[in-house]
């Protein structure tokens, strides 16, 4: 009779399984929850969008360009 090919009587294959079980559980977690406060700040940001201030350029006047020059 041949011996069992996975017998592990002190189960340290488990523990390893188990931690890297662990491991990916909080990385899914944590991705999980990025996604959620991500999409979270998608909708409540168009209402805090401010509105765009609009400056009053205009090329200088013929006047506004000599006072530049003398003063």
């Amino acid at each position: 009779m041949a011996t069992p090919v996975f017998y592990d009587p002190n189960q340290a294959r488990w523990k390893r399984v188990r931690r890297l079980f662990d491991v990916l559980g909080v990385q899914r977690f944590a991705a999980d929850r990025l996604l959620c406060l991500h999409r979270a700040a998608q909708r409540i940001s168009p209402k805090l969008v401010l509105p765009v201030e609009k400056h009053p350029y205009h090329p200088l006047t013929e006047r506004e360009r000599r006072k530049k020059r003398s003063a």
